[in-house]
């Protein structure tokens, strides 16, 4: 037997509040979008993301059959794709900080 893994998307609220906090994973995949040349998509880091946060949820759930484990959506920061058009639209590692503080509040 192995954990529950729910997808925060899904969850009601009643269902989030009652999850025990001393035994509850949540993981957030965060990912930027890059330019790969012109034969992969710039959503290739989050698909990345998303599938290795999948595949965490999937062991740790096997190994700690007592937890829950909340998988949420990916989180795409930044993009390099302004900035090879001349725009600045890098975030920084300040900013990356403060909204995964602000979101967990």
């Amino acid at each position: 037997m192995s954990a529950t893994i729910y997808k925060a998307e899904e969850m009601l609220y009643p269902q989030m509040r009652d999850l025990n906090p001393d035994k509850t994973l949540l993981i957030l995949p965060v990912s930027a979008l890059e330019v790969h040349g012109h034969h992969l998509p710039m959503g290739m880091d989050t698909w990345f993301a998303s599938m290795n946060a999948s595949d965490l949820a999937d062991e740790f759930a096997d190994s700690h059959p007592d937890w829950s484990v909340v998988l949420y959506p990916a989180l795409t920061l930044g993009t390099d794709f302004f900035r090879n058009l001349g725009f600045a639209a890098a975030i920084t590692a300040i900013v990356l900080v403060l909204l995964l503080v602000t979101g967990c509040s």
